[in-house]
């Protein structure tokens, strides 16, 4: 396990750096969950390749770097789903009526989240499921 922990961060490094020569350079803890999930899922769309093409080595490898992501993806804080749902419902109680003005009630400036380290994803899901009920 020590090997696969290595890899995963030499990775992650790698893709930060990468990053911070684009525009859009690693500037929160978010665009960092978002490397981590994508190269966790990156790790188990190969390992279902390579158990198709019977290599139980590299899918065990696969295996455990996915976990060591999944780990460290657990490890970034966001805020809780209870305060989202709370925030997304007061937008909807002062008059957001559609999922884009939920977005920006909850998150633009004034809202109850901004600034915080939320996953749009979220909000967004918590919108639909409220609005249509």
């Amino acid at each position: 396990m020590p090997g696969h922990r290595l890899n995963v961060l030499r990775s992650i490094i790698s893709e930060i750096n990468n990053a911070s020569k684009t525009p859009k350079p690693v500037t929160s803890d978010l665009q960092i969950l978002k490397i981590l999930r994508k190269k966790s899922a990156d790790s188990k769309d190969a390992a279902e390749q390579f158990l198709a093409n019977k290599r139980e080595d590299l899918k065990a490898t696969m295996d455990a770097e996915g976990a060591v992501l999944d780990e460290y993806a657990g490890s970034v804080e966001t805020v809780p789903d209870e305060l989202i749902e709370q925030a997304v419902k007061d937008a909807i109680a002062d008059g957001a009526n559609n999922i884009g003005a939920v977005m920006k009630k909850v998150v633009n400036a004034g809202g109850s989240l901004e600034g915080k380290p939320i996953e749009a994803s979220k909000i967004a899901q918590f919108a639909k499921q409220l609005l249509s009920s």
